[in-house]
Order: C-alpha cells, then structure tokens, then sequence
C-alpha cells in the first residue's frame, strides 16, 4: 500500500483541512528537483498527468486526509489498485504502475510503500514485482537526467554566441521535452529562412530560445536577383546628308553658312 509523503504540507492548506469534504485540490507551484527528475524520465509527462490525477483522487476523502492510496483514505482502507485508478480517471493502469515505481524511488520519494518486506522488497500492489515486460519502463533516470540535449542543439546552431546565457535559456524553457521539434525547426530556418553568408543577422541562439522562436512562422528567404549581361547599344554614324539635314544653321546656295 503506497502513501503520498508529507501530504498535509504540500496538498492541504489551513481552511482545507477542515473541510469534511473537498470539491477541489491544492497542487505545489514549485518545480523542484523531483519534478525535474519525473518529467525529464521516459514517458515523464504522461507519468507526471498520473500524479496529477492522483492528487486529485486522494484529495475527495474525507478528512482527516493523510494521503493513503485506500478507498477511504485511511490506512486501514482497501488499497487501491492501478486497474482501480484507471476506472477512477480513464489514464491506463500501466502508466499509475510506472508513476508509482518511479515516485517511490530514493530519487523522487514523493510516495512510500508502507508494506514492506526483508531486503528491500516491496511488497504492494499496484506495482508487482514481476512486471510486465510490455510496460516499456526506463527508470534509469540518472541516464535520463544526463542526456540533456542542449549541446546537440548548440552544435546544430548556426551562431555560436552566448552559450552560457543560451543553455540557460533551454533548462528554463524546459527544451529538452520539444528538443525534436526546436532541431526541427533550426534546420528548416537553415534551409528556407537564414542566409548563411550573412549571420549577423541571424538571432543570437539565447534570443531565439527565450523568445520561442520554434513557434514563429519560417519565412522564406528572398532568392538573389539575376543579372544579365548589359545590352551594348551600338549607333551608326550619320551620313553627310543626315548630317546636313539635322543642322539647323542657314547656308546659302554655295553651302556657306550664313551669319
């Protein structure tokens, strides 16, 4: 039977916990560590929407509510099952059984297994230890951790300039969930938009990640105007009799000019 840690402090607050009955949950707004470590995990945010729902489940007991996944709430409840929570919120069952493995790990802690057994085991049950091999789980989650993709989205970069301000950028921006779509797009504006031989125009990668530029329409760049070969206009001399015609000086009948 798992239990949501030091539920009090982060899910109730001074007037909820006299309510007999809650029609609403109080969710944490600080992304800490555990947060970071779950969402950059495989399958993190369908795993952390699991958590939400949890939450929420958790948070309809009647009080007192210490964060018991039981029918009641209580620690002499029924244990909730993975199968039960699905009916309870329509998120499969196999993705409550890898929330709750990965958030009772010494890396997370957010939930403990207060049945247990000699050697470490764990004895619950929404996780069997003899789990499925199509569950698909990566709980390595220090190799998770450590595949930031920032550098391969430094080395993609066309304008290397402020790499420290830009990798700060990408952790705020939480870019390693869409970094597929930003390399994407990168690549695109490489192609289609950004003229190479001129990069000082292109935007420093700070400013394209602070600004999401991933979102922005790519604009197709002008192709550079053809020249041809001036055209020589080559013009034949008059004739003396063009020639003459054209002066307007008078000459006599002798072809002397008069003045």
């Amino acid at each position: 039977m798992y239990q949501v840690n030091n539920w009090s402090e982060h899910f109730e607050g001074a007037k909820s916990k006299t309510y007999k009955n809650k029609t609403s949950c109080q969710m944490p707004t600080k992304h800490g560590l555990g947060y970071r470590k779950l969402i950059r995990a495989k399958n993190g945010p369908a795993m952390f929407g699991a958590w939400c729902a949890l939450v929420q489940v958790l948070s309809r007991h009647q009080s007192p509510r210490h964060g018991y996944l039981t029918d009641t709430g209580s620690s002499d409840g029924i244990p909730l099952v993975s199968d039960d929570l699905e009916l309870l919120t329509d998120i499969p069952a196999k993705v409550f059984s890898e929330m709750l493995q990965v958030c009772a790990s010494e890396r997370i802690g957010w939930v403990t297994d207060t049945t247990r057994i000699l050697d470490g085991y764990h004895a619950d049950t929404l996780v069997p230890l003899d789990l499925d091999s199509d569950l698909d789980l990566d709980l390595d989650l220090d190799s998770d951790l450590d595949s930031c993709r920032f550098d391969e989205f430094w080395k993609l970069y066309p304008v290397k300039k402020g790499k420290a301000n830009a990798e700060k950028k990408w952790t705020l921006k939480k870019c390693d969930v869409i970094a597929p779509e930003i390399m994407a797009d990168v690549e695109a504006r490489i192609a289609r938009e950004w003229d190479m031989s001129q990069k000082q125009y292109i935007p420093h990668p700070a400013t394209y990640l602070n600004g999401e530029r991933w979102n922005d329409e790519v604009t197709e760049r002008s192709k550079p105007q053809a020249y041809g070969k001036p055209t020589q206009v080559i013009r034949e001399m008059p004739t003396d009799a063009e020639y003459s015609a054209s002066e307007t000086v008078k000459r006599d009948e002798n072809g002397v000019v008069i003045f």
